[in-house]
Parts: C-alpha cells; sequence; structure tokens
C-alpha cells in the first residue's frame, strides 16, 4: 500500500523568501516610490529656483519705495520754502541740502542732510553697503517738448534725484519734479 504521507521535505521552510505581488492586493512597490519621490523632487526644485529672483526683486523694490518716499518729502520741503529762497544759502540753512555745497547754482546734494547712507551712529535709508546719492536740480520751468508757448515768468522745475547701487541690489533711480511758482 502506498503510504500518504508527505515527505519533511515540503513541510520546512523555504530557504529564500519569495517576494512576489499577488495581482488584486492592495500595496505599492518600490518602483512606484522612487518614481513618485523623483517627480516631487523635480516640482520642488522648480519652485525653488523662482526664489532668488523673488528675492531680488523685493529687495529692489524696497529701495525704490524708500527712495520715492524720501524724493517726495523733499519735495515738499522745497514746497515749503518757496520760490524766493531757492538758492544754496537758503537751503543749506534750512536743512534742506548738504552744508558741504560748492556749487551755488546746483545740482545740490542731500545724501548727507536726509542720511542716506549710514553715517557713523545714524542708521541711513539704504545701508551700509549702498552708494546712494541724492541731487536736487532747479531751473527755469519750460512749457512742454512741442509747445510754443514762451517760459513761465516766475517758476522754476525742481528735480530731486535719487540714485542707488550695491548693498545686494541692482542700480536703480527715482525721478521726481515739481514747478514752483512765486507768490
Amino acid at each position: 500500500m502506498r503510504s500518504s504521507a508527505i515527505p519533511a521535505s515540503a513541510h520546512a521552510l523555504p530557504s529564500q523568501p519569495r517576494y512576489r505581488r499577488r495581482r488584486g492586493l492592495p500595496g505599492i512597490t518600490l518602483v512606484e516610490v522612487v518614481v513618485t519621490i523623483s517627480i516631487f523632487a523635480l516640482f520642488i526644485s522648480m519652485y525653488a529656483a523662482t526664489f532668488p529672483p523673488v528675492i531680488s526683486s523685493t529687495a529692489n523694490a524696497s529701495k525704490y519705495l524708500q527712495a520715492s518716499t524720501l524724493a517726495r518729502h523733499k519735495i515738499e520741503q522745497i514746497r515749503q520754502v518757496g520760490y524766493t529762497h531757492l538758492n544754496r544759502t537758503d537751503l543749506t540753512q534750512l536743512g534742506v541740502i548738504d552744508t558741504t555745497q560748492v556749487n551755488t547754482n546746483g545740482p545740490f546734494s542731500f545724501t548727507v542732510a536726509d542720511n542716506l547712507v549710514n553715517s557713523g551712529t545714524k542708521v541711513g535709508y539704504f545701508g551700509p553697503a549702498t552708494n546712494a546719492t541724492g541731487t536736487i536740480a532747479i531751473g527755469r520751468a519750460l512749457p512742454g517738448q512741442g509747445s510754443s508757448a514762451p517760459a513761465l515768468a516766475a517758476a522754476n522745475q525742481v528735480t530731486v534725484s535719487i540714485t542707488w547701487s550695491g548693498g545686494g541690489t541692482p542700480k536703480g533711480s527715482c525721478v521726481t519734479q515739481t514747478v514752483i511758482v512765486a507768490p
């Protein structure tokens, strides 16, 4: 008679495990994980590449905002001074321009008068590594280009310019103009 005994080798555990994905069972493979991580890393690197230009643009916009605010402040100071005091002596005495002016007819500097850059213990608008300058040019107010109208008899055009470079931002400038009319 034939014995129905199962050989001992059939009950023994296999010496090496078999890793097979059975169809229909939930789960993910190592290949799927690697592909997913690779795609995620690609998107992260594309997103991270936009940071340096954004930071640079933000810094430059900040400098321009500071410059335009200071230029508007200068225009208001000059309007308060009035038409009759638009000269080096009066503007220096009123603290509108720097006291070290050599040029009597302009353009006049206000780099020190308004602390455009750090000096000693004073913190400037543009920081220590920025080469910022501010100038005021005063001239006769002329009609617009192409106009045949004569120049305004008692009016001066005032141009306030602020330029900066360095400090981690590209070179920039802000120019504001106004016309001051005699009373």
